[in-house]
């Protein structure tokens, strides 16, 4: 999936991308292949965020 998502499977404003801005050509390959679902790169952004991190006095809490 070369880049992943960003500027990979999803790249607006690419010649190669549909209407939904998602690249046709990899579209296809995953067609090709009759993979019915692509878990990639897995989780996403919030996966490593820690609630607790956020809590108390601002000063106190770590800085990322």
């Amino acid at each position: 999936m070369g880049r992943c998502i960003y500027g990979g499977l999803y790249d607006p404003g690419s010649p190669l991308s549909d209407e939904n801005d998602y690249r046709k050509d990899v579209i296809e390959a995953f067609q090709e292949l009759k993979c019915p679902v692509v878990r990639y790169p897995g989780g996403n952004f919030i996966a490593t965020y820690h609630w607790q991190d956020g809590i108390g006095p601002r000063e106190k809490r770590p800085k990322k």
